[in-house]
């Protein structure tokens, strides 16, 4: 075992330790309101990222951007031929930054007060006609 496989175990397992349980999860999804949620949350490693959210859908997404750095900081301690197992895992949340970001895309797209002065309904998209996206 390589001194990559090494730290990356240890890293998993200082994860794992973070990770809220059978008992805690079940209290969350019997929990009467968000803020209830939100105050079981406090104390766990996504509370960091919960500070401030009032709603349903940035509690969802402050919990999966959570998730997502610790994947992406195993990642990180991982060898080369172990990110494979990383890119997996965080596949469903690339799929899911896509599909948001082309349903953003469409909806700007079909307000012409929100085009930049490029022309692009998102900043960084580009033109239609641009290469980046006709690749």
């Amino acid at each position: 075992m390589t001194a990559n496989w090494v730290a990356a175990s240890i890293r998993a397992r200082s994860m794992a330790q973070l990770r809220l349980g059978a008992g805690r999860c079940r209290q969350l999804a019997t929990a009467p309101s968000l803020p209830t949620v939100l105050e079981l949350l406090a104390d766990s490693g996504y509370a960091q990222r919960l500070v401030g959210v009032t709603g349903l859908m940035a509690a969802q997404r402050a919990t999966r951007e959570t998730l997502l750095w610790q994947l992406r900081v195993l990642a990180g301690w991982l060898p080369p031929g172990g990110t494979g197992l990383i890119r997996a895992i965080a596949a469903i949340y690339e799929r899911d930054n896509i599909v948001a970001l082309a349903d953003a895309w469409q909806v700007a797209r079909s307000s012409p007060r929100r085009t930049s002065s490029a022309g692009s309904p998102l900043r960084g998209l580009g033109s239609e006609n641009s290469p980046r996206c006709r690749r």
